[in-house]
């Protein structure tokens, strides 16, 4: 008797847990996701500007965006994405040839990469390869760079 019990009991967990994980998988495909970035962005200060959405699986992908903090354009880009990989979860934007890269590792290292991004307010061009992992490290230059109207170098 105790054997069938246990086997029942089995069966249970095996069935409620494969019901959890379709479960979570369906809300993850089927739920838009841009609305809850969007959210967590604007608590922040952070407001995106766009002209189109589109949701894939893990990412979300805006067409000719402008990232706007405290009410004043900081980045302007031709694609803007945001999404979850293996590594963690990542930004990717391009603006004509310059692209920029941000990426937040599941252990939390960050990493800011960029060539030639020229789109960025106050400056003719950031390039830049930063990874803070219990300190700061890389190289970043900004050339043209204006604060206040008066050139930094």
């Amino acid at each position: 008797m105790w054997f069938l019990q246990r086997v029942w009991l089995l069966r249970v967990l095996v069935t409620l847990t494969a019901f959890l994980i379709l479960t979570s998988a369906f809300l993850l495909f089927a739920l838009p996701k841009f609305p809850v970035i969007d959210t967590l962005l604007m608590r922040k200060g952070v407001f995106l500007v766009f002209e189109g959405v589109r949701e894939d699986v893990f990412s979300v992908k805006l067409k000719k965006a402008k990232v706007l903090v405290r009410g004043e354009e900081l980045f302007r880009f031709e694609e803007l994405e945001f999404g979850v990989s293996l590594h963690g979860l990542y930004s990717w934007g391009r603006c004509g040839e310059g692209v920029l890269r941000l990426t937040v590792g599941w252990g939390g290292t960050v990493r800011l990469l960029s060539d030639g991004f020229t789109c960025v307010r106050g400056a003719s061009s950031l390039e830049a390869d930063v990874e803070i992992k219990g300190g700061l490290w890389g190289r970043l230059r900004i050339e043209g760079l204006e604060v206040g109207g008066t050139g930094v170098e």
